[in-house]
């Protein structure tokens, strides 16, 4: 009774044994099905440089993760480095939350601020100032007037 091959189940004639052509093609088209199929899933894998969202799964954030420094770390860690970056610039609870104002928003009024000389605004006995800050020969004056 001739041996098997311990994965594929091949089937090996005994050294006592003559070799049958028969078995012999069915080893070879058990091993033809065999690459063939190997062949396929490798032609359908990404490139070596890459990955599918398939292959790497689905992946949850932990935005209680803090950075300690630029790295390394895998994916996972990257993936939740940065909503705890996210959280710590917004100030909100949730990563996701949406901010009270973006980047931009807050970019344009700091320079229309910069750009009023009396930004700042005060009330006094039920008349409303606005104020702001000028150099007279290098010193820092107070100036204010009334808001009509």
């Amino acid at each position: 009774m001739p041996n098997q091959t311990t994965n594929y189940g091949f089937i090996k004639p005994l050294d006592n044994e003559t070799a049958d052509i028969a078995v012999i093609n069915q080893n070879m088209d058990a091993i033809d099905n065999r690459l063939k199929v190997v062949e396929d899933k490798a032609d359908a894998a990404p490139g070596p440089d890459t990955i599918s969202d398939d292959a790497l799964g689905a992946r949850t954030a932990d935005p209680t993760q803090v950075p300690t420094g630029n790295g390394p770390g895998k994916l996972g860690q990257w993936l939740s480095w940065l909503p705890n970056r996210i959280r710590a610039i917004t100030g909100k609870p949730n990563w996701w939350d949406t901010p009270v104002k973006s980047l931009e928003q807050m970019n344009s009024e700091l320079i229309a601020h910069k750009a009023d000389t009396m930004p700042h605004r005060f009330t006094d006995a039920g008349k409303t100032y606005k104020w702001g800050l000028k150099t007279a020969s290098g010193v820092a004056v107070l100036i204010y007037e009334e808001v009509v």
